[in-house]
């Protein structure tokens, strides 16, 4: 076999510089790429679990890009950039400092909803420092290797397990009958455990099928369709577990706007019927200016069938000069007590 011949002008996939680089990509995340130390290790960062894209060129995408120019970048004809933070030989990169930005909806998995950051910081050969202005982002692994992250049913048995509180559908093991009580999220998450293992059954039996000893025993026992009722079972549960997720979001948001119409429908009768009672005390003064507002208050409580003291706490704005009541309906006024 013929080696490939490496020379350091190279920035291609054989290229011991992208080795370099790729090896801090992984777990180890330090080592030296054209005489520049890198060290992306930090506390707060499971290197199992977040990882760059490639970082060390250029012209990357702004998202996954640091803008680190590394001192041969100019042999390679790498076009510079003007807010790029020049690298030199003897020059060290470290992780001083650890954020999050959200990237997608809260209930999909942590890899594929958010984005962890990492503050850079630039240490020259002199000793001086500076902060580099860019963020270096890392995604998290599954994210990275399975992009785009979810089918439909990954989807939904997200949303799912965030719902009822569990890492996995196979985390719930709630009977049937306990999830109708329970609710629609936890009768969604039981129907969409149920099309897993379904999946599961008959993933396991095509499999057995590539052996010749098992090749003929379905079609024996079952006939030339005996796939079908446990490809029916798998979509109807798939099919009715995404229903009643649906349905389960949906119900919240009726019952919010239910409650909310109620409210707002209570809060008009009240003040209808805060607002009647003052005309019709109004209307009993302009009659009988002398009443007291106890007697006036007494007088609409029956007509209402209303509490007095509830009646009357409504009334002290109302009390004419000629009441009895008068001088304590000011006092009350002014403090601020109707």
């Amino acid at each position: 076999m013929t080696q490939k011949r490496l020379t350091s002008r190279r920035w291609g996939p054989d290229s011991p510089r992208v080795d370099s680089a790729e090896t801090i990509t992984g777990p180890q995340r330090h080592g030296v790429v054209d005489g520049v130390v890198i060290d992306l290790r930090h506390s707060d960062i499971d290197a199992n679990e977040w990882e760059p894209r490639p970082w060390w060129h250029l012209p990357s995408d702004s998202a996954g890009s640091a803008r680190l120019s590394f001192p041969s970048d100019g042999n390679l004809g790498i076009p510079p950039l003007a807010d790029a933070v020049e690298l030199r030989t003897g020059d060290r990169v470290s992780a001083v400092g650890t954020s999050s930005e959200d990237v997608g909806p809260r209930f999909l998995h942590a890899h594929d909803r958010s984005a962890r950051l990492l503050d850079l910081v630039v240490t020259r050969a002199d000793g001086s420092t500076a902060p580099s202005p860019h963020k270096l982002r890392l995604f998290g692994t599954t994210e990275l290797r399975n992009s785009p992250p979810h089918e439909a049913f990954d989807r939904m048995a997200l949303r799912a397990t965030a719902l009822v509180d569990v890492d996995r559908l196979s985390d719930y093991d709630l009977p049937h009958f306990a999830a109708r009580k329970k609710g629609l999220a936890d009768e969604a998450t039981y129907f969409l455990r149920a099309a897993e293992g379904s999946y599961r059954n008959l993933a396991k039996a095509l499999a057995e099928l590539d052996t010749e000893e098992d090749r003929n025993r379905p079609y024996e026992y079952w006939g030339p369709e005996w796939w079908r009722d446990d490809l029916v079972q798998l979509l109807n549960q798939a099919a009715l577990g995404g229903y009643l997720l649906a349905r389960s979001e949906t119900d919240e948001l009726e019952r919010s706007i239910v409650d909310r119409d109620r409210n707002l429908e209570e809060g008009r009768g009240k003040l209808k019927d805060y607002d009647g009672r003052r005309i019709r005390a109004r209307e009993i003064w302009a009659k009988h200016p002398k009443y007291t507002i106890n007697k006036v208050g007494q007088l609409i409580a029956q007509e209402l069938g209303k509490e007095k003291s509830s009646v009357i706490a409504s009334l002290w704005p109302e009390v004419p000069p000629t009441s009895p009541s008068y001088v304590k309906a000011v006092e009350k006024v002014r403090a601020g007590q109707t």
